[in-house]
């Protein structure tokens, strides 16, 4: 599948392209990869729902989320990233108790496989004049709404302030909500949202470079942050400033802690309730 060929119906094309072929189990996969899995792309990448009927499904390559990370994972590609896809009829696992069969985890309701699905970060992956649509990961003839990544969405009424991403609730270690920010789906190590995020929240507990993760926006000084709770948090050590291209990204800072201020580059106390990446919930 080239990265300039539409999937099923002009759902959008994988970026870079895919070498797959099609299937019914994974069993129809498992003679060209022993760990690949039968996965759908219609399958919108973290959401609650998955195919509830017979769609088409193609074959990815299996991986397994957290450590080890590095250029092995997903071949490597920056343009793919390793998440859950619900195989066929799924088990599920919304009573406790529920126990998933082997070689699958519980995610939101449904048993599912780890998979190296495609997952554009930007424009930049899509080839032929293409526009990464940020919640499918795939690459389409026509631009999604933007997402204003790290902006407020308190107003749950608007269902369109996030464009074509998520509203994700931040909260605290002891589940108090700290606030609500539009972010999207992305790999954990890219820079993502046209350049305005850094993917780095991750959206399992166990997780690795390669692997799913939410946007969040980058910044060089408190004023950058469009969130009014947010404060410029520094990366501290140079080469994560190289990889993002930013002095740090935006979060909700402990009480006290140093954040960058925009007078001088000096780094400035931050007033606002303690957050951290563990704290994030929701989203799709």
């Amino acid at each position: 599948m080239s990265g300039n060929e539409d999937f099923m119906d002009g759902q959008g094309a994988p970026p870079g392209g895919l070498c797959t072929t099609d299937c019914k189990t994974d069993a129809d996969c498992r003679a060209f990869d022993a760990s690949a899995v039968c996965a759908t792309f219609a399958e919108a990448p973290l959401v609650l729902a998955y195919a509830a009927k017979t769609v088409q499904r193609l074959c990815v390559q299996g991986c397994t989320l957290g450590p080890p990370s590095g250029p092995t994972k997903c071949q490597g590609r920056a343009d793919l990233v390793c998440r859950p896809f619900a195989p066929d009829h799924p088990a599920t696992c919304f009573l406790k108790g529920d126990v998933c069969p082997e070689g699958t985890f519980c995610y939101r309701g449904a048993c599912r496989e780890q998979g190296c699905g495609p997952r554009c970060n930007a424009d930049r992956d899509c080839s032929g004049g293409r526009h990464c649509n940020a919640f499918t990961g795939l690459c389409d003839v026509e631009a999604a709404a933007s997402v204003p990544v790290g902006a407020d969405c308190s107003d749950v009424e608007d269902a369109t302030s996030c464009g074509g991403g998520n509203c994700l609730e931040v909260s605290d270690a002891d589940g108090v909500r700290l606030k609500r920010m539009c972010t999207q789906s992305c790999t954990i190590g890219q820079v993502c949202a046209e350049g305005a995020g850094a993917c780095v929240w991750p959206r399992f507990e166990n997780f690795a470079l390669g692997d799913a993760g939410y946007c969040i926006q980058r910044c060089d000084c408190d004023k950058d942050c469009v969130n009014p709770v947010d404060r410029c948090v520094p990366w501290g050590d140079p080469e994560t400033e190289k990889a993002y291209g930013s002095r740090g990204a935006c979060d909700v800072a402990p009480e006290g802690a140093v954040t960058l201020t925009c007078d001088d580059g000096a780094g400035g106390a931050a007033g606002s309730a303690g957050a951290n990446a563990g704290g994030a919930a929701g989203g799709g």
